[in-house]
């Protein structure tokens, strides 16, 4: 009697995991499925088919990171930027290093026009990945555009030093070079600006300017 309580005991639990098993296949199945479908309307630019194929299972979802990255995409790509706001800040909380995020949310910022955000996430985004790439390239345009040239040289030479084949960084720090007096250097970067983009007319106008 006892080995048959045991055995009844020992199947119970195996039917308990099996079919907690076949939930989480399915939950799974889900996630997989709702975003390959997101995926072939955001190609033909359905995007309202795009946002409802993650939404019908957002809420048991609502704590993944991947899900809120995506319908911020989505709803910038559609022109909701409020709403993209939302959901890419959501990613950032659920992810609070994740550079992707932050870079994700100056998009609908930025259309927002909020430039105080969109400056202290280019900030935040530094003090994790001091030489990320594209931090340092908008800070340093915002730099440019404000006239603190001296600020838009030092984020536009860290990355042409290490992407010196760069057209943004040749670019962006050969006008940062023009308008410090630097003129021998920014004719060197224009024309390597010139060497990557035949006939650039903004390329063309600095290097017009340091002959």
């Amino acid at each position: 009697m006892r080995k048959f309580i045991i055995l009844s005991i020992s199947v119970f639990f195996i039917i308990v995991a099996a079919l907690g098993a076949k939930i989480i296949f399915q939950d799974t199945n889900k996630k997989i499925s709702s975003f390959n479908s997101s995926l072939k309307f955001e190609e033909k630019k359905d995007y309202d088919k795009a946002i409802q194929a993650i939404l019908q299972n957002y809420e048991e979802n609502k704590s993944s990171y991947l899900y809120n990255l995506r319908l911020g995409w989505l709803y910038y790509s559609k022109g909701e930027n409020a709403k993209s706001k939302t959901y890419y800040q959501r990613a950032g909380e659920i992810k609070r290093n994740s550079t992707e995020a932050m870079l994700g949310l100056t998009l609908p910022v930025s259309k927002l026009e909020d430039w105080d955000l969109v400056q202290s996430t280019y900030q935040k985004i530094l003090k994790i990945d001091p030489n990320n790439f594209y931090a340092n390239l908008y800070l340093g345009q915002i730099y440019l555009n404000k006239t603190e040239y001296g600020k838009a040289k030092d984020h536009f030479e860290k990355i042409y030093e290490l992407n010196p084949g760069s057209y943004d960084a040749n670019m962006n720090l050969g006008w940062a070079y023009y308008y410090l007096g630097n003129i021998s250097g920014a004719r060197e970067l224009f024309t390597n600006v010139l060497m990557l983009s035949p006939n650039d007319t903004l390329g063309m106008k600095g290097y017009e300017l340091t002959k």
